[in-house]
């Protein structure tokens, strides 16, 4: 995929907190991951809220089948 993209950029050198280069690709990806991956937060899952059912309907009811054709959809090429 990368010899059909125009850009051939790839990342560069990295420098920790201390300053200490970073050039090896798993250090590298160890350090994006660290980076990237602070924003999340770890969820409660012990005190998860009670989910309101919206299908109080009979198992009968439910939606098990759905059929796309064709001609129905619309294709921009």
């Amino acid at each position: 995929m990368r010899s059909r993209t125009k850009s051939k950029d790839k990342v560069g050198q990295l420098k920790d907190l201390v300053g200490n280069v970073i050039d090896d690709d798993k250090g590298m990806c160890d350090m994006l991951n660290d980076f990237f991956g602070s924003v999340f937060t770890t969820e409660n899952v012990v005190d998860m809220p009670e989910v309101n059912r919206l299908f109080n309907a009979d198992d009968s009811q439910k939606l098990n089948m759905i059929n796309i054709e064709h001609h129905m959809c619309m294709i921009k090429s």
